[in-house]
């Protein structure tokens, strides 16, 4: 078609004439950027695929609409009922969100709606108290701030501080970001936004504790060197770029399974002979069950029409790459943290994904 881009995945059909030759391929989409940007970075982060499909070929593609449910009548769901329950949790004075809520009819009224107000108000107050330690009095704000630098041919600015109170100073000059969210976190899917402001304000040379509260618990991510983080900033710079001229065959959440079982996996034996192999293989198979799915509950290829597109199962990946590039993007930000859940208290998670 004249009007999409589905030439670019389409397969050449047997009967058409000579395929043009790719020494010189024709230029589709946008040329590639020269300057880089917070929403560049965190779309390699949550979804590298679609930093081609909508990036660079500037398409969006929808999965098919679902069927009507039988969910209850303002039952918090989607995108929507999300951004509702977060801006509840996450301020200071929850009761001046909640009526904005109700005021917008986004709340039951009588006894279903004033149910909704006591969960939301449970699960703020359950999320607060998992970061209380951090949370001091002598805390304050921190002015927003810029981060740029010149990354093989493009200027990458990024933004850290203000946003009180996720963003808080110590008295001795260090920053502590905190994010509450509701939901689950120990799986470390979560953690793009975080993340990279961690990165922004570290490479900063300003030393940044940060903290994501969830319904499951928390997780902890220790500062970086100046140095430290900007090396993971300019190789996330270079992955953008790859990703940029073809689909990394890298799904996110897929990866993250991947990382976190190959860690345990070769924690159990790390003396082993096959130990490497061993977890390699533990590992693509609990990732195979997060791409395709398993049983009742569907898989990460199933909710994003952009690796449906490109693949059908996961031994469609090349898998050799997407080892190598898990390692690469995810490893650092998973080596950084540390989960935590309520009954542990003071103790790391053995099994958090």
């Amino acid at each position: 078609s004249d009007l999409t881009y589905a030439a670019e995945w389409s397969p050449w059909p047997a009967n058409a004439p000579p395929k043009p030759s790719t020494e010189n391929p024709p230029s589709l989409g946008l040329p590639p950027p020269d300057t880089l940007d917070q929403r560049a970075l965190l779309t390699l982060l949550r979804q590298p695929v679609e930093v081609y499909f909508k990036h660079h070929l500037q398409v969006t593609l929808d999965l098919p609409d679902s069927p009507e449910d039988d969910s209850e009548p303002f039952e918090w769901q989607g995108l929507e009922g999300y951004l509702g329950r977060q801006q509840v949790v996450q301020s200071e004075t929850p009761l001046a969100p909640l009526q904005q809520l109700k005021m917008r009819g986004e709340l039951a009224l009588a006894a279903v709606g004033q149910h909704q107000q006591t969960q939301l108000l449970a699960l703020r107050e359950q999320l607060w108290q998992h970061v209380s330690p951090w949370l001091l009095n002598s805390d304050t704000p921190v002015t927003p701030q810029l981060w740029r630098q010149d990354v093989k041919g493009c200027r990458l600015t990024l933004t850290w501080g203000g946003e009180w109170p996720r963003w808080r100073q110590r008295a001795d000059g260090s920053l502590v970001q905190i994010d509450w969210r509701p939901g689950k976190v120990l799986a470390k899917d979560a953690l793009a936004s975080l993340w990279l402001g961690h990165l922004a304000a570290c490479a900063a040379g300003r030393p940044t504790q940060s903290i994501q509260s969830g319904e499951d618990g928390w997780v902890v991510v220790s500062p970086l060197s100046p140095e430290a983080a900007q090396a993971l900033l300019q190789d996330m710079v270079a992955l953008y770029q790859e990703a940029w001229v073809q689909p990394l065959p890298l799904p996110s959440k897929t990866a993250l399974r991947y990382l976190h079982a190959w860690t345990q996996a070769l924690a159990k034996d790390p003396d082993h002979p096959m130990a490497t192999q061993r977890a390699d293989r533990v590992a693509h198979e609990q990732a195979q069950a997060t791409f395709e799915g398993q049983g009742d509950r569907d898989g990460e290829w199933a909710r994003n029409p952009c690796l449906q597109r490109l693949y059908q199962r996961y031994q469609d990946l090349d898998l050799a790459t997407f080892t190598q590039l898990a390692h690469r993007l995810y490893q650092p930000m998973h080596q950084a943290c540390q989960t935590m859940a309520p009954e542990t208290h003071d103790h790391p998670v053995e099994d958090a994904a």
